[in-house]
């Protein structure tokens, strides 16, 4: 299920600041980025191949490689609804706030996945 963004969405309202908005928008692309280059080594073929009872439980490798996919989707289609190409225009208008808001809510909502998947990737410690 595709989920657009819906900047009338009352829900995207509750951000008080500029600021905030885009604190919250950077915040949620930091730990996005970190998750994403955490998760993807395990995907890897040849790692794959390893023994993966190291780990707290097995990793779910297609279920791994489906949200990394998924992260990497995402990410590209909010770099083109930003329209990062337009950078000339550094002015902030109050829809672009909202565009903003409702990209870290999928942000967000894709580094919780991510958060859990990255819980089963911890070695078991002694």
């Amino acid at each position: 299920m595709e989920r657009r963004l819906n900047q009338n969405d009352p829900q995207l309202l509750d951000y008080s600041t500029e600021a905030t908005v885009l604190t919250n928008w950077l915040e949620a692309t930091s730990t996005f980025y970190i998750h994403y280059n955490q998760l993807a080594p395990f995907a890897s073929k040849e790692y794959t191949q390893k023994d993966l009872h190291s780990f707290k439980r097995p990793i779910p490798v297609n279920q791994l490689r489906s949200l990394l996919s998924k992260m990497k989707h995402e990410l590209a289609k909010l770099l083109l609804d930003l329209d990062l190409t337009q950078t000339h225009n550094l002015a902030c208008t109050k829809g672009k706030y909202k565009q903003l808001i409702a990209h870290t809510r999928i942000l967000n909502r894709l580094n919780q996945e991510a958060e859990a998947m990255s819980f089963l990737a911890q070695p078991i410690k002694g």
